[in-house]
């Protein structure tokens, strides 16, 4: 059903990217403007995020047993890219951590006014080394199969979202500080969806306050944004808090094209766009341990005696493949300013954000594969855990050998998948380099175009390799 105030109002016309405004749908404004959400949501996924912590420490060993892993690993991270890409951030908006965030404020916090100039220019890479480093720390002590170390990572980032959140005020942790929060700020510019307002209506007839400031029972944007200007998915977590005050109803859900973000006009930064970088080489280094080529490669440089530690080698290995990636774009963006004439550091940031179509597809490649080989079992294994009076699923013991396969359905799935992002990431640099105003357009996106083409011709050749797990 259609709300009757909108059947003419062409305001989601105003972004390029638009194809449809979903709150001309009554029961989806409804949805986002009932006081359950996201409430009902956040109770949810506290309730599972407590089950996690609870049987990270009590539960089975065997990782592949213990509902905190499958849950947390098999489930959970494997998913995550699937709803950054159709619902953009809407987890931030229903996590546990923020949502955690949100009932220490009003009860205890100092509500300290946070430093923005000073996040906005450490926090990106407060977040992005977080990151790095926590997922160096999981292939090293391999997380995704202990449970203890699953609920110790998970209360250690609880931690630290409740120091932020008794400090400062509003959701600064999710917003500058939370590796995951950076993460789904990125790939949330491709998202088919986006929150966008009214921008003539607010500028014209609007002279509150309420979507933005926090003043007595009034909660403005927890993510610090203006909605009334909001022009990217990045900091906007869909908590409906803007729908809910605006007394115009000028706020748009937004059934868009993907990627077109990504060229539009938002203020670039060099956090992100190494971080994107960082990206590329996790998610490379990822599809690698999951082909042949990867235990051959350790096998070879343990017994020529190179390095004998393997967790060295590991670590070495991932080091030099960010080095790899994030020198290749700097080549290439030194490249793009040769062919520009003249350097223009937002300009030559911007391509970064070009290659996030290509690697948000390796990862959804990667995590299919997952899928196709955990999700079943996992789904079982929590059914089972749950159920602690009975055994509802009888499950095999899993095979510890390595073992690869080529499955053509999964493969095809992976390759259109691959083919998509590399089309994505190709056409949003060529936009990018239209966009500069500058004649020589198609020279200074040239050196970025033949990166995002090596990008993807590597992943195009490890995804047709067999493929097994993780080691």
């Amino acid at each position: 059903m259609i709300a009757p105030n909108q059947k003419e109002d062409p305001a989601w016309e105003q972004s390029e990217d638009a194809i449809l405004d979903l709150f001309r749908f009554t029961v989806v404004r409804r949805f986002f403007s009932s006081r359950a959400y996201p409430l009902a949501f956040q109770i949810g996924a506290s309730l599972v995020f407590a089950a996690i912590i609870a049987y990270g420490f009590l539960g089975p060993p065997h990782g592949e047993d213990n509902f905190a892993v499958v849950v947390t690993w098999m489930l959970w991270w494997l998913l995550l890219p699937f709803s950054f890409v159709f619902l953009a951030r809407l987890w931030c908006g229903v996590c546990p951590l923020g949502a955690t965030s949100d009932m220490m404020q009003k009860v205890f916090a100092y509500k300290r006014r946070a430093p923005a100039a000073l996040f906005r220019k450490a926090g990106t890479w407060i977040a992005g080394l977080s990151f790095l480093g926590l997922a160096w720390a999981g292939m090293l002590w391999q997380f995704d199969d202990k449970p203890r170390a699953t609920a110790i990572i998970l209360l250690s980032l609880l931690f630290a979202t409740i120091l932020i959140s008794l400090i400062y005020e509003r959701r600064t942790w999710c917003r500058y500080l939370c590796p995951l929060g950076l993460m789904a700020a990125l790939y949330s510019m491709v998202s088919f969806v986006g929150l966008r307002s009214n921008r003539k209506l607010c500028r014209n007839a609007c002279k509150s306050t309420r979507c933005y400031e926090v003043r007595g029972q009034i909660e403005g944007c927890p993510m610090f944004e203006v909605p009334g200007v909001m022009d990217s998915n990045r900091d906007c977590n869909l908590c409906g808090k803007c729908i809910k005050h605006c007394p115009q109803q000028s706020m748009r859900l937004l059934l868009r094209r993907p990627v077109a973000e990504l060229w539009q006009r938002w203020q670039p930064t060099k956090g992100e766009a190494f971080f994107v970088m960082v990206l590329m080489a996790l998610v490379f280094f990822e599809v690698v341990r999951m082909t042949p080529l990867y235990p051959d490669y350790m096998k070879q440089l343990m017994e020529a005696n190179i390095m004998a530690n393997y967790n060295l080698v590991l670590s070495l290995s991932l080091l030099t493949l960010v080095g790899i990636t994030t020198v290749s774009y700097g080549l290439s963006s030194r490249l793009s300013s040769l062919a520009m004439g003249r350097a223009k550091g937002k300009t030559l940031m911007r391509y970064a954000y070009a290659y996030i179509p290509i690697v948000l597809a390796g990862y959804l490649g990667a995590a299919i594969q997952h899928l196709a080989v955990y999700g079943v079992r996992a789904t079982k294994v929590a059914i089972n855990q749950l159920a602690v009076s009975s055994t509802v699923f009888d499950l095999p013991a899993v095979a510890r050998e390595a073992t690869y396969a080529m499955d053509p359905l999964l493969k095809t799935i992976q390759l259109l998948i691959l083919a998509l992002g590399t089309l994505g990431a190709l056409y949003a640099c060529l936009k990018i380099a239209k966009q500069s105003s500058n004649p020589r357009a198609l020279a200074t996106a040239f050196p970025h175009l033949i990166l995002i083409g090596v990008f993807s011709l590597s992943l195009f050749f490890l995804f047709l390799l067999p493929m097994g797990l993780l080691h």
